[in-house]
C-alpha cells in the first residue's frame, strides 16, 4: 500500500489523492 501511495505522489495529479488516501489509511489503523 505505502508503494502505491509513493508512485501516486511521484504525479502532481494524484499528489491531493494520495495525501488524502494516506490520511485514510492512517485512520483506519
Amino acid at each position: 500500500m505505502f508503494v502505491i501511495i509513493c508512485y501516486d505522489i511521484t504525479d502532481d495529479g494524484r499528489l491531493n489523492k494520495a495525501r488524502k488516501v494516506l490520511r485514510k489509511y492512517l485512520n483506519w489503523v
